[in-house]
């Protein structure tokens, strides 16, 4: 039973530090981004006091290397019937 696969290890890739460092977007608890393309997290300005965008353009984001990775997903689920308060 140890080594059988289990549903958490069908999800998780693993990656090298070099393409994870810019293509993932961390957030502190002050909801700063944390640029790590220098190799330290140095902090942008808040996204509650100069938006998402404004905060964005300090993230030292990659989206190239994003995609390159394979970072867009086709995220579904099958709905199950009784959640929905609406349409059920």
């Amino acid at each position: 039973r140890r080594h059988q696969t289990t549903v958490s290890s069908k999800v998780l890739i693993p990656e090298p530090n070099d393409v994870m460092r810019d293509s993932y977007l961390l957030l502190d608890e002050e909801m700063r981004f944390l640029d790590c393309s220098g190799g330290a997290k140095v902090p942008s300005a808040s996204i509650l006091e100069v938006g998402v965008e404004q905060a964005l353009m300090n993230s030292g984001f990659d989206n190239q290397m994003f995609e390159q990775r394979g970072g867009v997903y086709e995220w579904s689920r099958e709905k199950k019937r009784g959640t929905d308060p609406v349409n059920d």
